[in-house]
């Protein structure tokens, strides 16, 4: 039933546009459904040769184009490798848990076409997370994929980064420290969390200054472990999520999440999402 909606949801959007509208958005639907397809099969290298590292770049804005240009190599292969090791991760979380991207919009913003996926248990269809693929042409004139942006993480890759890019050009020796000692903590919280000592990894994470806990991937991986802690604290963290992100869709989807936790029902909310993904 999920496939016939999937048809049917392509059919409907390529038969509006002009011709070369409707021949650029067939290029770019088959490109979802390609990525789809290999999110799905764990082929984390075929994504990755969807994927453009100088595309993303340029949307980090100033803090790229602030190094100078005979540097940029090192700055695409760096992004090449933070994004491989972020698709593994993603794909291993689909693997363990039993989810699969299901593809059911894709449209164009600007120059920027978005391909938008729920996140769906396989057994009983409930969505879990959406995530958003923001397709552009490079500079060969071949689109790729740009940016990647998961609902539940309530940061793109691309606001990851750049916040990455700030930390880093900041020298100062106390910034240095900061970061030292907060990846220590951060990897000692993960080795706990792997050996089942929940608690205490989330405890260990929430030594942390505010400042750390603040960041785009370290707030979910605080959401992450509190959720086997505790409901109430898995709740708090949730609101301390919709307080840190910057984008309305994960606001949105924290609200739909704590709606679910206290009533048990999710179907309106999840529409609600769909419709805002959509519309932006």
């Amino acid at each position: 039933m999920r496939k016939f909606y999937s048809l049917l949801f392509i059919l409907l959007i390529i038969s509006c546009g002009t011709a070369d509208d409707e021949k650029e958005l067939s290029e770019v639907i088959d490109i979802a459904k390609t990525a789809e397809k290999d999110y799905n099969s764990y082929y984390s290298k075929n994504i990755l040769n969807l994927f453009s590292p100088t595309r993303l770049a340029m949307r980090l804005g100033k803090e790229f184009y602030d190094i100078p240009k005979m540097e940029r190599q090192y700055v695409y292969t760096f992004l090449r490798g933070e994004f491989e090791t972020a698709t593994y991760s993603f794909m291993e979380h689909l693997d363990q848990f039993g989810l699969e991207m299901i593809l059911f919009d894709v449209h164009k913003q600007g120059d920027t076409y978005r391909a938008n996926y729920q996140i769906q248990n396989t057994e009983d269809d409930m969505v879990s997370d959406f995530v958003v693929l923001y397709i552009e042409k490079d500079m060969n004139d071949r689109f790729k994929i740009v940016n990647f942006y998961s609902l539940e993480q309530g940061f793109s890759h691309g606001q990851i980064f750049k916040d990455i890019f700030k930390s880093v050009q900041d020298e100062s020796t106390s910034n240095q420290m900061l970061q030292y000692e907060s990846m220590n903590i951060i990897q000692g919280a993960k080795q706990l969390y792997a050996n089942g000592k929940f608690e205490k990894a989330y405890d260990s994470l929430k030594t942390l200054r505010h400042s750390i806990l603040k960041k785009p991937g370290i707030s979910v991986l605080a959401s992450r472990f509190a959720s086997k802690v505790s409901q109430e604290l898995y709740l708090e963290e949730l609101r301390n999520m919709k307080e840190i992100t910057p984008n309305k869709q994960s606001k949105l989807f924290y609200d739909c999440v704590i709606r679910n936790i206290q009533s048990d029902e999710n179907g309106e909310c999840t529409s609600e999402i769909e419709s805002a993904l959509i519309k932006s």
